[in-house]
């Protein structure tokens, strides 16, 4: 009996999914689950990666199918594209699977992920279940980012879960992501133009500094191409074309204990007439325009 899950996004419209679900079942070889989109938590934890149903005690992996339900004028559709990330990857079946290139650092993680592209551990999910993983998943120590925040704005260090319960209650329209704490000196914001490298700069700052690139930085400095390590240079373009930005700034994090490299973002667009070193980025556009 195949099994396929309906992702409910309107509680306003319970009592007609649950009428198709009847109406599914009526041939007895389908059995259907029905769920809230706020039922399914999301990690990115090395080999623990989940979407877990705690509700049913299911995860999207194990249905054959899985169809998203009023999903129209909704305004987390990033919520859905980081399932079909997911389900692509389990090799589930995902109806209608049309969230694709939408922003958010939620499915950018995903995305990134479901093309092996190193990222920091990452969970999506209520306050409660963000504060388990805090101190399951992340040694009680994290970071916690508006899914749409910008330039490191509503980033909070946080170490515990009393904490991250606060935030969340105080913020009631925000969305947010839990990230690990990656203690680091700086961090790499690798631009590139159709898909090639085409300028770098590294943000040095104070030790275990934890905001995004464009923060509150102490040092800040050009690096030529050829002196960054190349597996920086092809994780950066990998990701550009994971999330099909061909002009896109690709920040990457070091952690200086372990040498492993994660990407924190895929900007769309990155600065070229505002923010640092604005003439070396021009003169580096204008010679890629003029060349063959």
């Amino acid at each position: 009996m195949k099994k396929v899950l309906l992702i409910n996004r309107k509680t306003e419209i319970v009592d007609k999914v649950n009428q198709l679900k009847t109406e599914l079942e009526r041939s007895g070889e389908l059995q259907v689950s029905t769920v809230s989109f706020a039922d399914i938590n999301l990690l990115i934890d090395g080999e623990n990666n989940f979407a877990r149903i705690d509700r049913i005690g299911m995860d999207l992996a194990d249905f054959d199918k899985v169809v998203c339900i009023t999903t129209a004028s909704f305004d987390r559709l990033y919520v859905f594209s980081a399932f079909g990330c997911y389900c692509r990857k389990k090799g589930v079946k995902m109806l209608d699977d049309v969230f694709s290139n939408t922003r958010g650092k939620l499915y950018e993680m995903w995305r990134l992920w479901e093309n092996d592209i190193p990222v920091p551990k990452t969970a999506y999910g209520s306050g409660i279940f963000l504060g388990e993983c805090l101190v399951r998943n992340f040694n009680n120590i994290g970071v916690l980012k508006a899914v749409n925040g910008t330039k490191g704005r509503d980033n909070h260090f946080v170490n515990s879960p009393i904490k991250i319960a606060r935030i969340v209650a105080a913020n009631p329209s925000t969305d947010y992501i839990l990230q690990e704490y990656i203690p680091s000196d700086g961090d790499y914001r690798i631009v590139t133009l159709d898909y090639q490298p085409y300028y770098a700069a590294h943000f040095s700052n104070r030790k275990n500094y934890w905001r995004s690139t464009t923060s509150n930085k102490s040092t800040k400095s050009v690096i030529p191409l050829d002196l960054l390590k190349p597996e920086l240079l092809e994780t950066a373009v990998k990701a550009s074309r994971a999330l099909n930005r061909s002009f896109a700034g690709v920040d990457i994090i070091t952690n200086n204990e372990t040498g492993q490299h994660y990407v924190l973002e895929v900007n769309h667009t990155p600065q070229i007439v505002t923010g640092n070193f604005t003439a070396d980025k021009i003169t580096r556009l204008r010679d890629y325009l003029l060349a063959d």
